[in-house]
């Protein structure tokens, strides 16, 4: 998730610098449902409370990522989600 957020953190510094180096929101879905896999196939995702966070990240994620989405409807499939 670590390199998920600072994905995120530089494709947002990068709206304010035209020759920054920026991802595709598809790349940043792409690393995003990579990495719930990730930590789902792990099975770090011991109590309520961890949980609770994890779907906080997820929320926040596609928040960031949704609107620099090309498509309306974006489908991706991993194997835990």
């Amino acid at each position: 998730m670590k390199h998920l957020m600072s994905l995120l953190k530089n494709s947002c510094e990068s709206l304010n610098d035209p020759h920054g180096n920026s991802f595709t929101g598809e790349k940043l879905l792409e690393n995003l449902c990579g990495s719930s896999d990730e930590l789902l196939s792990d099975k770090n995702i011991a109590d309520g409370k961890m949980l609770s966070h994890f779907l906080g990240a997820m929320e926040n994620s596609m928040r960031l990522i949704g609107p620099q989405l090309k498509e309306p409807v974006t489908r991706m499939e991993m194997n835990n989600t």
